[in-house]
């Protein structure tokens, strides 16, 4: 059994009425889709994940000149596509 299953196995356990049952199976559904389209969309996240947390803070440091600018400008068109700003 993955490690979904047995997650999701423990949660529905939990649920006590057949509405957070459904709430919940709806959830995770969504969040199962939503993750698997991520590791598609983005697949070097998850070998970025797999390295050291060290390396990579390190990394981001070095490079924050160059990475602060380009974060903001993403964050800054996520933001406006979806309303926010």
């Amino acid at each position: 059994m993955s490690v979904f299953s047995e997650y999701k196995k423990e949660i529905m356990d939990a649920a006590t009425t057949d509405h957070i049952r459904l709430a919940l199976s709806r959830a995770i559904k969504s969040y199962y889709v939503r993750t698997s389209r991520a590791m598609k969309a983005i697949p070097h996240t998850v070998e970025i994940s797999r390295g050291s947390p060290r390396r990579i803070k390190k990394q981001g440091v070095d490079n924050l000149e160059k990475l602060a600018p380009e974060s903001l400008r993403g964050l800054s068109s996520t933001t406006k596509r979806k309303g926010i700003i």
